[in-house]
């Protein structure tokens, strides 16, 4: 089932979040509906972090009141964490999130994985007694991808991809990433919502990359599909691509997201958007919007 390969994204879940997000955090009620149509639908795995505001302990409530939807969970170290605590750390994640296991515990970037790189044994430890599936890096770069790449201990590398940060960018680099044995997971699938805003948006990003949307628009009418569609389906289709991570702020968007999951792009198409080039690549990467 294809819709295995999706990840849900929770950072909705625990905090305001999103360019085009109008209504802040989606609140419980909303989140545990979200929760069970993406596990009725065969959506089986939860992104989260501790910087995600309260999601932990909604996740945890939702397991706690649905114990036969329990969730496979990636969550990430945050930024200057305890190095001496790292166990204890990790204990208090798996107590929050209501889960025995950890499928993933990331390095939230580069910064945490230099500073953390003492304690990647014990989390090697931890793993050896299946308290934590596997250890990963979530990045931002092809350099940085790269050189997570070429360290053994990283099972799973987590990096942007999309209709803009596309194939013409990434597409060696998931290559070699691949062929070192990584498991890719890509994220910003809607770039936080910017293709979807209005074309007379003064966002700073869509007005630096107005053209290329534009393309893409042109595109989407060309084939009779919608941006949505588009841009989940040909985050899917690449092979190189174990799972793909959204965010959704209603069950109507995640339901509509998944009607993608059975959409084939055609050849043509495919290649047209490969073909798009963003020339600042600093416009793609949300940190640098501020």
């Amino acid at each position: 089932m294809i819709a295995e390969k999706i990840i849900l994204g929770t950072v909705q879940m625990g905090i305001n979040y999103g360019v085009n997000n109008s209504a802040g955090k989606i609140p419980e009620n909303t989140a545990f509906d979200i929760l069970n149509h993406a596990y009725d639908n065969g959506i089986r795995c939860l992104d989260t972090a501790q910087g995600y505001g309260t999601a932990h302990e909604l996740i945890g409530r939702f397991h706690r009141k649905h114990p036969s939807k329990e969730f496979r969970i990636i969550t990430k170290l945050p930024h200057g964490f305890d190095e001496s605590r790292i166990e204890e750390i990790a204990a208090g994640y798996r107590a929050d999130l209501g889960v025995a296991k950890l499928d993933v515990l990331m390095f939230h970037g580069m910064e945490s994985y230099f500073s953390g790189k003492d304690i990647i044994h014990t989390l090697g430890d931890q793993k050896s007694r299946g308290a934590i599936g596997g250890i990963g890096v979530s990045v931002y770069t092809n350099e940085q991808a790269e050189r997570i790449g070429a360290d053994d201990r990283m099972d799973v590398i987590q990096l942007p991809f999309n209709l803009l940060d596309n194939i013409s960018l990434r597409g060696n680099t998931l290559k070699e990433l691949k062929a070192k044995g990584k498991i890719i997971h890509t994220r910003s699938a809607f770039l936080q919502g910017l293709f979807f805003l209005g074309a007379n948006s003064d966002h700073r990003a869509y007005t630096a990359l107005k053209t290329q949307i534009a393309e893409l628009q042109s595109i989407s009418k060309e084939y009779n599909t919608t941006i949505p569609q588009m841009a989940l389906a040909y985050c899917l289709a690449v092979p190189e691509i174990d799972n793909v991570l959204i965010g959704v702020d209603s069950v109507a968007q995640l339901m509509t997201n998944l009607e993608a999951v059975s959409i084939e792009l055609p050849e043509n198409m495919v290649r047209q958007i490969n073909d798009i080039r963003v020339t600042e690549p600093n416009w793609l990467n949300p940190t640098t919007w501020n």
